[in-house]
């Protein structure tokens, strides 16, 4: 992933969602370990390469549960960083050499404009990223986030870039606004890389880690590896098998919640035609576990998380320190979209109110379900909290949105006064069916049992990823603040 600082195109745009990719023809045994190498089989690994199985023994940094938020750090997750491995919730793809003929909901393709807009073909067994000319650049992303503690993705490069171009394959909760590492290679060269915080400002900086010749019979296969609580960067040599190039510590990323970038850029000094980067495959040791169950998902909201993707549109503020405040005026929007999917049936979700929206006022609290691990949220179910024709009072309803063409369903609803309006809460009860209760203080009072079949049959809440949002069109907006999710209430 190329950003401002080095290239001239802009920030990449937010991503959402990942899917399963499946394997295919190609000869996959070729990229297992070879001799006794940094390639080894990792702790708690179950064998080398992709026939390996699950990861079962405990990781270097025992067991006990994790800082709040992670989802290492959930009572029954998988333990903290540098534990074990978690025993549900991971979402994996195994490999993908690109014999479709376009990508689906499982990645997003990003691209600059100038002066002609980058381009994306599959087939054939490769990824064609087409450059549009100087400084276009042209990249896909993993929709969903992936775990990679005690495992590891790697990539096959299809041709050096050009002297005009240059390539890249990063890994990175998002790397818009998180850390990141990644392999750059440019001019002849590869650079290791990592946007870190180096002068402990708090602002980020991209430094080069190492740099090298790029040698195209032993960089053409990449990987990142994830072992013991560091992270290595790898390259399959034909001779000695994956070797290690450098080892860092894993707080360089957040490893449990780690999205893939496979990207090219054509150079300023490129000429005004299509330039192409091509990338062979993806491959890698991800052992797919069953989702967890929503009530994993905790956050005080003490501290910002990775395991939320934030967007703000328009005129809105986002406060994290102990509660989740967001106000937006004028038509805006901010919310946090959970990173990985949950199960809600036989589970529920919980989110306690401390400042509701204030009755006449035009903002909106939403909590809400998105499904599927290859929708890009084009389809939302959610709790409104909104001010209500009826003076002083405020309705909480059910709602069925879905994206494209905008269609909302009210399925159903109840009015309350804004003391009332303490905490709300959704159980599955089956793949298209829950309960949505708001807490008045003393106890739970049922909005609704809720089948949205009717509407939306293809609607699954085994898998779903929690979301919180406010929207408001009001010129001064009080912030409306929320806390505990899955907490106490």
């Amino acid at each position: 992933m190329r950003n401002s600082q080095r290239c001239s195109s802009s920030c990449l745009g937010t991503v959402v969602a990942l899917g399963l990719l499946v394997a295919s023809c190609r000869d996959w045994e070729r990229f297992e370990t070879s001799g006794g190498n940094a390639g080894a089989p990792v702790t708690g690994g179950g064998g080398s390469g992709l026939g390996g199985s699950a990861p079962g023994g405990s990781g270097p940094g025992g067991s006990g549960p994790g800082g709040s938020g992670g989802m290492g750090g959930m009572s029954t997750g998988g333990g903290g960083m540098g534990g074990e491995p978690p025993v549900c919730g991971v979402i994996d793809y195994s490999a993908d050499s690109f014999e479709a003929d376009a990508l689906d909901g499982r990645w997003t393709h990003k691209e600059g404009n100038s002066p002609i807009p980058g381009k994306v073909s599959l087939g054939g067994g490769q990824l064609e990223l087409t450059l549009g000319g100087p400084s276009s650049y042209s990249e896909i992303v993993s929709n969903r986030a992936f775990d990679l503690r005690e495992r590891w993705i790697g990539f096959e490069i299809g041709e050096p870039p050009s002297d005009t171009t240059e390539l890249w394959v990063t890994a990175g909760a998002d790397v818009n606004y998180q850390k990141y590492l990644e392999f750059y290679v440019h001019d002849g060269s590869m650079e290791l890389l990592a946007k870190t915080d180096t002068d402990g400002d708090g602002d980020t900086e991209e430094t080069t880690l190492l740099m090298i010749p790029f040698n195209f019979a032993k960089h053409q296969n990449l990987r990142f590896r994830h072992e013991a609580g560091s992270i290595e960067f790898e390259h399959l040599d034909p001779n000695t098998g994956w070797t290690s190039l450098l080892t860092v510590e894993d707080t360089l990323i957040e490893p449990e919640f780690t999205h893939v970038y496979m990207g090219g850029r054509a150079k300023s000094t490129a000429p005004t035609l299509d330039q192409v980067v091509r990338f062979n495959a993806i491959y890698g040791q991800q052992d797919v576990t069953p989702l967890c169950p929503a009530e994993q998902i905790v956050d005080d909201f003490a501290v910002p998380s990775a395991q939320w993707l934030r967007t703000v549109i328009g005129s809105c503020t986002v406060g994290n320190a102990g509660t989740l405040d967001i106000s937006c005026s004028n038509g805006g929007f901010a919310g946090l979209t959970a990173r990985t999917p949950f199960n809600l049936v036989g589970s529920s979700l919980s989110l306690r109110v401390i400042d509701p929206p204030a009755p006449g006022s035009d903002e909106r609290l939403n909590f809400y379900v998105a499904p599927g691990l290859t929708e890009n949220l084009k389809k939302l179910l959610y709790l409104v909290v909104e001010t209500d024709a009826v003076p002083n009072t405020l309705r909480v309803s059910v709602k069925h949105r879905v994206v494209g063409p905008n269609t909302i369903s009210i399925l159903a609803s109840r009015i309350f006064a804004p003391n009332e309006v303490k905490a709300l809460r959704m159980r599955g009860l089956s793949t298209t069916t829950a309960v949505y209760d708001v807490h008045n203080g003393t106890e739970w009072v049922e909005i609704g049992e809720v089948d949205v079949g009717p509407v939306d049959p293809t609607f699954d809440l085994t898998t779903v990823r929690p979301r919180i949002g406010v929207e408001g069109s009001d010129l001064n907006a009080d912030a409306l603040s929320v806390d505990d999710l899955n907490g106490a209430i």
